[in-house]
């Protein structure tokens, strides 16, 4: 999930959902609002409903390749008090 550090939660199972709304601007840039609710425990059986970690935020997208659907992401995401920021290219789902 975007928002939380990697390898922050660790372990045997895990239950991710994430989802994303995308926005087209103009020309080749858009808008994206995403947010996130996962947990990890030593088995599937563990995972709680008061165990859920949230994350969410929202980025501008370049269109460097309409074509090959290459995007480049700037991301400004949050979980738990930690903000991040993330530049990357194509999309994370």
């Amino acid at each position: 999930m975007r928002g939380v550090y990697l390898g922050r939660f660790r372990d045997y199972s895990m239950m991710v959902v994430q989802a994303e709304y995308r926005q087209p601007l103009f020309w080749r840039l858009s808008t994206a609002l995403f947010v996130g609710l996962g947990q990890a425990a030593p088995t599937a059986s563990q995972i709680t409903l008061s165990g859920f970690k949230v994350a969410g935020g929202a980025g501008i997208r370049f269109s460097a390749d309409t074509e090959e659907r290459i995007n480049l992401r700037l991301d400004s995401a949050w979980s738990e008090n930690t903000p991040a920021l993330y530049l990357t290219v194509f999309e994370a789902f």
